[in-house]
């Protein structure tokens, strides 16, 4: 079932209205396309607030388990190693990714959009990557806690760091949770998902899933190189 954010008594205009029902559809086809694809991570809210709680507990250990051995495959199938830089082609990143939906129907937040993303390019609909973080009251990462999400209809000069000036028609769209809906009400969805603190705040930025350092950074995660 997709669903889509929407608070009571919200005032949509005819572009924000329209681009929530690009949403939707885009959704759906999707869903269908991968109709039992779930979460391969351990950002889901019960699993999140499992682990603060319970750290050590048996199911956190086999999904911590599971996520090495699928970003192992990854690493291994995916990245081709030189002396000056680390990259990966879309083709050999769509083959690896069916043969893995195939085996354990399970794939991250990134890897689900990057899907999300190549069916939105098919029909020529333009978005934004965004990852944010959750910072602690003093503003410092917390580490290992973060998300991604596509964006449609940003306005052209908005900045990426206040959701606020990303445009009164900008939807997100995110496959990982089965969701979309306006901006605002999004990132409130957000806060409340990933149990956001008194004091607590998300930092946001926008990635390229071919960018070099995007992929540098990707390759450090999947312990391809080590942090310089």
């Amino acid at each position: 079932m997709i669903n889509q954010v929407n608070q009571t008594n919200s005032i949509y205009f005819k572009g924000l209205r329209e681009n929530l029902t690009t949403a939707e559809t885009v959704l759906i086809k999707f869903k269908h396309k991968y109709p039992n694809l779930r979460s391969s991570t351990l950002l889901g809210t019960r699993i999140d607030n499992l682990q603060r709680v319970h750290e050590h507990s048996d199911s956190i250990k086999q999904k911590l388990e599971s996520i090495k051995e699928y970003q192992e495959k990854i690493r291994v199938a995916c990245f081709t190693k030189d002396k000056h830089r680390h990259w990966i082609t879309r083709s050999t990143l769509n083959r690896v990714l069916k043969t893995h939906i195939e085996e354990k129907n399970a794939l991250n937040c990134g890897y689900q959009l990057y899907l999300l993303q190549h069916d939105l390019e098919k029909i020529g609909i333009k978005n934004k990557r965004v990852r944010f973080y959750i910072t602690d009251p003093q503003g410092t990462r917390l580490g290992g806690i973060d998300h991604v999400f596509s964006v449609i209809n940003m306005s052209r000069c908005a900045s990426i760091k206040n959701p606020s000036h990303w445009g009164r028609d900008a939807v997100i769209i995110d496959p990982w949770l089965n969701q979309f809906g306006s901006v605002h009400e999004m990132i409130a969805k957000y806060k409340e998902l990933f149990n956001i603190k008194k004091g607590e705040g998300l930092e946001f930025y926008s990635e390229d899933f071919f960018e070099e350092p995007f992929l540098k950074r990707l390759a450090i995660i999947l312990g391809i190189i080590k942090y310089e």
